[in-house]
Protein backbone atom coordinates (compact mmCIF):
# COMPACT_ATOMS: atom_id res chain seq x y z
CA UNK A 1 0.00 0.00 0.00
CA UNK A 2 3.51 2.46 -0.16
CA UNK A 3 3.59 4.95 -2.77
CA UNK A 4 7.00 4.54 -4.26
CA UNK A 5 9.76 7.00 -3.34
CA UNK A 6 9.90 8.22 -6.65
CA UNK A 7 6.67 9.66 -6.33
CA UNK A 8 6.75 11.69 -3.30
CA UNK A 9 9.57 13.06 -4.24
CA UNK A 10 7.72 14.21 -7.81
CA UNK A 11 4.48 15.24 -5.37
CA UNK A 12 6.82 17.38 -2.70
CA UNK A 13 8.07 18.98 -6.02
CA UNK A 14 5.05 20.30 -6.93
CA UNK A 15 4.02 21.72 -3.67
CA UNK A 16 7.11 23.69 -3.61
CA UNK A 17 5.92 24.60 -7.20
CA UNK A 18 2.98 25.86 -6.09
CA UNK A 19 3.38 26.79 -3.09
CA UNK A 20 1.08 25.01 -1.10
CA UNK A 21 0.00 21.32 0.03
CA UNK A 22 -0.96 19.57 -3.11
CA UNK A 23 -3.24 16.64 -2.69
CA UNK A 24 -3.70 14.00 -5.24
CA UNK A 25 -5.83 10.94 -5.32
CA UNK A 26 -4.52 7.89 -6.53
CA UNK A 27 -6.47 4.11 -7.54
CA UNK A 28 -3.80 2.75 -5.94
CA UNK A 29 -5.66 1.73 -3.21
CA UNK A 30 -8.67 0.77 -5.02
CA UNK A 31 -6.31 -1.57 -7.20
CA UNK A 32 -4.20 -2.47 -3.73
CA UNK A 33 -7.45 -4.26 -1.84
CA UNK A 34 -8.22 -5.85 -5.27
CA UNK A 35 -4.92 -7.48 -4.84
CA UNK A 36 -5.51 -8.47 -1.32
CA UNK A 37 -8.84 -9.96 -1.84
CA UNK A 38 -8.41 -12.13 -4.58
CA UNK A 39 -5.88 -14.46 -3.16
CA UNK A 40 -8.02 -15.04 -0.71
CA UNK A 41 -10.63 -16.65 -2.68
CA UNK A 42 -13.52 -13.92 -2.56
CA UNK A 43 -15.54 -13.01 -5.01
CA UNK A 44 -15.42 -9.47 -4.72
CA UNK A 45 -16.30 -5.80 -5.56
CA UNK A 46 -15.51 -2.33 -4.65
CA UNK A 47 -17.14 0.54 -4.14
CA UNK A 48 -16.12 4.25 -3.83
CA UNK A 49 -18.08 5.94 -1.05
CA UNK A 50 -18.41 9.53 -2.87
CA UNK A 51 -18.71 11.54 0.50
CA UNK A 52 -15.09 11.19 0.87
CA UNK A 53 -14.14 13.50 -2.46
CA UNK A 54 -17.21 14.14 -4.60
CA UNK A 55 -14.74 16.02 -7.19
CA UNK A 56 -16.13 15.43 -10.57
CA UNK A 57 -13.32 15.11 -12.51
CA UNK A 58 -11.92 12.73 -9.99
CA UNK A 59 -15.27 10.57 -9.61
CA UNK A 60 -15.31 10.62 -13.61
CA UNK A 61 -11.83 9.48 -14.03
CA UNK A 62 -13.09 6.42 -11.56
CA UNK A 63 -16.01 5.71 -13.51
CA UNK A 64 -14.03 5.82 -16.98
CA UNK A 65 -11.65 3.43 -15.89
CA UNK A 66 -14.03 0.97 -14.32
CA UNK A 67 -11.92 0.85 -11.04
CA UNK A 68 -15.09 0.97 -9.00
CA UNK A 69 -18.75 1.31 -8.46
CA UNK A 70 -20.02 4.74 -6.70
CA UNK A 71 -21.61 4.49 -2.69
CA UNK A 72 -24.32 7.20 -2.07
CA UNK A 73 -26.76 7.97 0.05
CA UNK A 74 -28.96 10.65 -1.11
CA UNK A 75 -30.84 11.23 -4.49
CA UNK A 76 -28.55 13.94 -4.75
CA UNK A 77 -25.85 12.11 -4.86
CA UNK A 78 -27.42 9.67 -7.06
CA UNK A 79 -27.56 12.67 -9.63
CA UNK A 80 -24.05 12.94 -9.45
CA UNK A 81 -22.52 9.74 -9.87
CA UNK A 82 -24.64 9.45 -12.74
CA UNK A 83 -23.79 12.82 -14.01
CA UNK A 84 -19.94 11.54 -13.63
CA UNK A 85 -20.59 8.33 -16.13
CA UNK A 86 -21.38 5.63 -13.35
CA UNK A 87 -24.10 3.19 -14.84
CA UNK A 88 -27.02 2.34 -12.64
CA UNK A 89 -26.08 -1.23 -11.72
CA UNK A 90 -22.48 -0.03 -10.51
CA UNK A 91 -24.51 2.33 -7.84
CA UNK A 92 -25.09 1.26 -4.55
CA UNK A 93 -27.45 3.39 -2.73
CA UNK A 94 -27.99 3.00 1.01
CA UNK A 95 -29.72 6.65 2.39
CA UNK A 96 -31.55 7.01 5.75
CA UNK A 97 -34.87 8.61 6.84
CA UNK A 98 -36.19 8.30 3.70
CA UNK A 99 -39.49 10.33 2.77
CA UNK A 100 -42.29 9.30 0.46
CA UNK A 101 -40.56 11.88 -2.30
CA UNK A 102 -36.83 9.88 -1.74
CA UNK A 103 -38.90 6.51 -2.53
CA UNK A 104 -40.57 7.94 -5.50
CA UNK A 105 -37.36 9.18 -7.14
CA UNK A 106 -35.61 6.16 -6.58
CA UNK A 107 -38.61 4.01 -7.90
CA UNK A 108 -37.06 5.47 -11.60
CA UNK A 109 -34.07 3.98 -11.48
CA UNK A 110 -34.91 -0.21 -11.20
CA UNK A 111 -30.86 -1.34 -11.89
CA UNK A 112 -29.44 0.54 -8.79
CA UNK A 113 -28.88 -1.66 -5.95
CA UNK A 114 -30.78 0.47 -3.15
CA UNK A 115 -30.90 -0.82 0.45
CA UNK A 116 -33.06 -0.15 2.83
CA UNK A 117 -32.23 0.95 6.19
CA UNK A 118 -36.14 0.52 7.97
CA UNK A 119 -38.55 -1.37 8.24
CA UNK A 120 -40.88 1.99 7.00
CA UNK A 121 -38.53 2.82 4.01
CA UNK A 122 -38.77 -0.61 2.78
CA UNK A 123 -42.51 -0.82 3.24
CA UNK A 124 -42.79 2.59 1.30
CA UNK A 125 -40.99 1.04 -1.29
CA UNK A 126 -42.88 -2.02 -1.24
CA UNK A 127 -45.79 -0.85 -2.54
CA UNK A 128 -44.10 1.83 -4.87
CA UNK A 129 -41.93 -1.36 -6.85
CA UNK A 130 -43.20 -4.61 -6.22
CA UNK A 131 -41.60 -7.64 -7.28
CA UNK A 132 -37.96 -5.28 -7.42
CA UNK A 133 -34.44 -6.34 -6.19
CA UNK A 134 -33.67 -4.80 -2.98
CA UNK A 135 -31.09 -4.73 -0.33
CA UNK A 136 -31.12 -4.67 3.52
CA UNK A 137 -28.64 -2.47 5.90
CA UNK A 138 -28.48 -4.02 8.69
CA UNK A 139 -27.43 -3.27 12.64
CA UNK A 140 -25.04 -6.69 13.39
CA UNK A 141 -25.02 -5.28 17.32
CA UNK A 142 -21.26 -4.91 16.85
CA UNK A 143 -18.94 -1.72 16.77
CA UNK A 144 -15.73 -1.16 15.65
CA UNK A 145 -13.66 1.86 15.58
CA UNK A 146 -9.93 3.26 15.69
CA UNK A 147 -8.34 2.79 18.97
CA UNK A 148 -11.79 1.59 20.52
CA UNK A 149 -13.14 4.97 20.06
CA UNK A 150 -16.96 4.84 20.90
CA UNK A 151 -17.36 8.28 18.61
CA UNK A 152 -16.26 6.20 15.29
CA UNK A 153 -18.75 3.27 16.36
CA UNK A 154 -22.08 2.86 14.29
CA UNK A 155 -23.52 -0.14 15.52
CA UNK A 156 -22.67 -2.16 18.85
CA UNK A 157 -24.37 -2.29 22.53
CA UNK A 158 -25.96 0.87 22.17
CA UNK A 159 -28.66 1.16 20.57
CA UNK A 160 -28.58 3.34 17.05
CA UNK A 161 -30.02 4.84 14.21
CA UNK A 162 -28.23 2.69 11.29
CA UNK A 163 -29.67 -0.58 10.29
CA UNK A 164 -32.29 -3.20 10.96
CA UNK A 165 -31.51 -5.31 14.02
CA UNK A 166 -31.46 -8.96 14.52
CA UNK A 167 -35.07 -9.16 16.16
CA UNK A 168 -36.49 -7.23 13.63
CA UNK A 169 -35.19 -8.87 10.53
CA UNK A 170 -38.33 -12.05 10.32
CA UNK A 171 -40.66 -8.49 9.76
CA UNK A 172 -38.63 -6.89 6.79
CA UNK A 173 -38.96 -10.67 4.95
CA UNK A 174 -42.39 -10.43 5.72
CA UNK A 175 -43.13 -7.36 3.87
CA UNK A 176 -40.68 -8.52 1.33
CA UNK A 177 -42.34 -11.50 0.83
CA UNK A 178 -46.24 -9.98 0.74
CA UNK A 179 -44.84 -7.63 -2.46
CA UNK A 180 -42.66 -9.91 -3.99
CA UNK A 181 -39.31 -8.41 -2.99
CA UNK A 182 -36.69 -10.44 -3.30
CA UNK A 183 -33.44 -9.46 -0.67
CA UNK A 184 -30.82 -10.07 -2.54
CA UNK A 185 -28.07 -7.85 -0.69
CA UNK A 186 -26.93 -6.54 3.24
CA UNK A 187 -25.04 -3.78 3.84
CA UNK A 188 -23.34 -2.77 7.46
CA UNK A 189 -21.29 -0.33 8.22
CA UNK A 190 -19.94 -1.13 11.34
CA UNK A 191 -17.79 2.15 12.05
CA UNK A 192 -14.48 3.44 10.82
CA UNK A 193 -10.82 4.55 11.02
CA UNK A 194 -9.70 0.60 12.55
CA UNK A 195 -6.61 -0.64 12.26
CA UNK A 196 -5.16 -4.10 12.68
CA UNK A 197 -5.01 -3.98 17.08
CA UNK A 198 -8.87 -4.00 16.01
CA UNK A 199 -8.67 -6.90 13.72
CA UNK A 200 -10.95 -9.13 16.69
CA UNK A 201 -13.73 -6.61 16.98
CA UNK A 202 -13.74 -6.80 13.24
CA UNK A 203 -14.12 -10.52 13.37
CA UNK A 204 -16.60 -10.29 15.86
CA UNK A 205 -18.75 -7.79 13.55
CA UNK A 206 -18.49 -10.33 10.49
CA UNK A 207 -19.42 -13.28 12.71
CA UNK A 208 -22.30 -11.53 14.04
CA UNK A 209 -23.23 -10.47 11.01
CA UNK A 210 -23.93 -14.47 9.83
CA UNK A 211 -27.12 -14.90 11.79
CA UNK A 212 -28.42 -12.46 9.21
CA UNK A 213 -26.83 -14.19 6.14
CA UNK A 214 -27.76 -17.14 7.17
CA UNK A 215 -31.44 -16.32 7.07
CA UNK A 216 -31.32 -14.86 3.57
CA UNK A 217 -30.75 -17.68 1.14
CA UNK A 218 -30.92 -15.43 -1.53
CA UNK A 219 -28.39 -13.19 -0.90
CA UNK A 220 -26.00 -11.82 -4.07
CA UNK A 221 -23.98 -9.33 -2.52
CA UNK A 222 -22.64 -8.61 1.06
CA UNK A 223 -21.43 -4.89 1.93
CA UNK A 224 -19.45 -4.48 4.43
CA UNK A 225 -18.87 -1.19 4.79
CA UNK A 226 -15.89 0.90 4.81
CA UNK A 227 -13.86 2.13 7.68
CA UNK A 228 -10.56 0.89 6.69
CA UNK A 229 -8.25 3.10 8.52
CA UNK A 230 -4.88 4.86 8.31
CA UNK A 231 -2.11 5.82 10.83
CA UNK A 232 -2.88 8.98 12.91
CA UNK A 233 -0.57 8.48 16.12
CA UNK A 234 3.13 7.87 15.28
CA UNK A 235 3.06 4.63 17.45
CA UNK A 236 0.43 3.42 14.74
CA UNK A 237 1.33 0.98 11.69
CA UNK A 238 -0.53 0.94 8.05
CA UNK A 239 -3.95 -1.70 8.10
CA UNK A 240 -2.10 -5.25 6.77
CA UNK A 241 -4.84 -5.60 3.81
CA UNK A 242 -3.86 -9.41 3.29
CA UNK A 243 -4.72 -9.82 7.14
CA UNK A 244 -7.89 -8.02 6.85
CA UNK A 245 -8.76 -10.18 3.75
CA UNK A 246 -7.94 -13.35 5.38
CA UNK A 247 -10.27 -12.24 8.53
CA UNK A 248 -13.09 -11.82 5.91
CA UNK A 249 -12.52 -14.99 4.34
CA UNK A 250 -12.39 -17.07 7.52
CA UNK A 251 -15.56 -15.90 8.19
CA UNK A 252 -17.35 -16.18 4.99
CA UNK A 253 -15.86 -18.90 3.76
CA UNK A 254 -18.43 -21.33 1.99
CA UNK A 255 -20.79 -18.63 0.90
CA UNK A 256 -21.85 -17.88 -2.70
CA UNK A 257 -22.21 -14.39 -2.48
CA UNK A 258 -20.27 -11.14 -3.81
CA UNK A 259 -18.04 -9.48 -0.85
CA UNK A 260 -18.54 -5.65 -1.01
Amino acid sequence: MRRSRGREVWMDRLDHKLGERLYAWWSWLHRATDAALAPAGLGHRVYYAIKANRTPQYMSYLAAQDLCGADICSPEELLHALSCGFREEDISFTGTSLGTEDIAFLSRFDAINVNFDSLSALRKYARACPGRKVGLRINPDRGIGYGGSDMLQYSGIEATKFGIYLDRLPEAIAIAEEHGLQITRLHFHAGCGYLDREMEQFAAVLDASRAFIDRLPGLTEVNIGGGLGVPHRSGDAPLDLNRWAATIAQAYGGYDFTVA
